[in-house]
């Protein structure tokens, strides 16, 4: 299995508050996967996180895998389910960050 680490899609380095929103998007799709499928079942594990901050966040998550040849599960489903399952574990940090970025005056509401 090869796990690439969540990437900021953009030539800055990311902060420290971005890179542990990359730490909870990983962890929580990994979970969510995990929790449903085996990990010998899994092949090529790939996660990447794009954050684009204008007027407001706009965050995309890619989660692409291939599961072994005899199994029933669903990848697409399962990746979309490992993604919203990422979101709910994300929330709270991307509020928080979003009420510093305002503080600090870097986007509007």
């Amino acid at each position: 299995m090869v796990a690439d680490s969540p990437i900021l899609q953009n030539k800055k380095k990311p902060s420290k508050d971005f890179e542990i929103l990359f730490e909870i998007a990983e962890n929580a799709v990994k979970e969510h996967i995990f929790a449903c499928v085996k990990k010998v079942e899994i092949k090529n594990l790939q996660i990447s996180c794009e954050f684009v901050i204008n007027e407001g966040v706009d965050l995309t998550i890619d989660v692409n895998f291939s599961l072994a040849k005899d199994s029933k599960i669903d990848e697409k489903k399962l990746a979309k389910e490992s993604v919203n399952y990422a979101l709910k574990k994300m929330d709270p940090a991307i509020g928080e960050l979003l009420e510093k970025l305002r503080k600090n005056k870097s986007i509007s509401r």
